[in-house]
């Protein structure tokens, strides 16, 4: 293999590596950073929020861990094993899009039990989010007042979990990762290793 052809082939590599993890960190960004809510008394939010893929996400109440025992939390927001529903939260939201200020979205709910578990925080499942890329106003009202969570840090949160993915910018997230990682690699070692040929040739 001529060494113009060797070179462009590790441009490919350099430049895929730099355009992927650039694509990734564009959509695989939150569509908002999240924003705290008052559950006593009863708060409102209106955030304004950017979807980049035609994907599903997921608007989640999002619960703080800290300074507060599992045992508290998990009568308060429910179990995953045992399933446990919790102190139901009702909610009212809606998604606005900017453009036409036409409600896209809209929903009421009494929220209970928990959808995941980590560290530092706990979520609780409020609704799906799947509309076209776009500029939203987001609007959740919590109903009532709910005094069992004084003191319970809480806030709204719009989630993407990869494992879930089904439009080509999650796939190619994940191909183009396997690619990078692994495949590249030895592609790479390859390309030097003939470059090395060539020029050991020219000897």
């Amino acid at each position: 293999m001529p060494n113009r052809y060797i070179y462009l082939c590790l441009a490919f590599l350099c430049l895929h590596f730099i355009g992927h993890h650039l694509f990734v960190k564009y959509y695989s960004a939150k569509p908002f950073e999240g924003s705290s809510i008052s559950l006593n008394p009863a708060g409102k939010i209106s955030e304004q929020i950017e979807i980049r893929m035609p994907q599903r996400y997921d608007l989640v109440l999002s619960f703080s861990r800290e300074g507060h025992e599992f045992e508290k939390l998990k009568k308060l927001i429910g179990g995953v094993y045992p399933r446990e529903e919790g102190i139901v939260i009702p909610v009212k939201w809606s998604l606005t899009a900017s453009k036409s200020n036409e409600v896209v979205l809209q929903n009421q709910k009494h929220t209970k039990g928990c959808s995941s578990w980590s560290k530092k925080e706990v979520q609780r499942f409020i609704g799906n989010i799947a509309i076209a890329p776009g500029i939203y106003t987001l609007e959740v009202e919590i109903l009532r007042s709910v005094p069992e969570f004084q003191g319970v840090n809480t806030s709204i949160q719009v989630t993407y979990s990869p494992k879930n993915g089904s439009t080509w910018h999650s796939g190619y997230m994940w191909w183009g990762m396997i690619f990078n990682y692994f495949l590249a690699p030895f592609f790479l070692i390859l390309l030097v290793c003939k470059l090395q040929q060539n020029h050991n040739r020219r000897l």
